[in-house]
């Protein structure tokens, strides 16, 4: 964000994100001239990690993440 503030860069990052940075930074927020499709997350792991403990808290935390409301 700070690399913002005194160029003419542009970020694209969703709408959750930008509502923080405005609060920490004086930038502009302007809504895309486009529609853009909902983005999709997925995630892989062997089936050996299915019960690891570490796998799991890491899965579980990444999906609070995307999907909190």
């Amino acid at each position: 964000a700070e690399a913002l503030l005194n160029s003419d860069l542009l970020l694209t990052v969703q709408r959750r994100a930008a509502t923080h940075l405005i609060q920490e930074y004086p930038l502009d927020v302007s809504e895309l001239p486009i529609t853009l499709n909902p983005a999709v997350y997925s995630m892989f792991w062997h089936r050996r990690y299915d019960k690891d403990s570490t796998s799991s808290w890491l899965r579980k935390t990444v999906n609070e993440i995307l999907y909190k409301a």
